[in-house]
């Protein structure tokens, strides 16, 4: 048997998408990301029917953090199917005191809008 060729290692999604979740709803991948450095959305959100295509979706699937968060460093978001819909558990800066703080967010789609869940951070 001879080894993968190198092009079986070539980045399929070649930008900045730190820290991604994949979730697979009715054929269609959803991989989210690390908010990106020029802060246009919260979480960073792509398609895909076969995991080697990907479109990059514009809109945030986050658009509002809870009350506590910045408006920045929101990163590692991981989405999971729940009854009655989708939750994402994200790490967002608090705005006091200043630590990163783990929240949870619901939406009935998994490209949301996601709305923060509670009045305070999980963690």
């Amino acid at each position: 048997m001879s080894p993968p060729s190198t092009s079986a290692f070539a980045p399929v999604l070649d930008q900045d998408f730190p820290d991604p979740d994949v979730l697979l709803v009715d054929g269609t991948y959803y991989a989210y990301a690390t908010q990106p450095a020029d802060g246009s959305v919260s979480v960073q959100m792509a398609t895909s029917t076969d995991l080697e295509s990907w479109e990059i979706q514009a809109r945030d699937p986050l658009p509002e953090l809870p009350a506590r968060a910045t408006g920045d460093h929101t990163w590692a978001p991981e989405v999971t199917a729940a009854p009655g819909g989708f939750l994402v558990d994200m790490t967002a800066r608090s705005i006091d005191p200043a630590l990163q703080c783990i929240g949870v967010a619901r939406s009935t789609n998994p490209t949301g809008p996601f709305r923060p869940v509670g009045d305070k951070p999980l963690i």
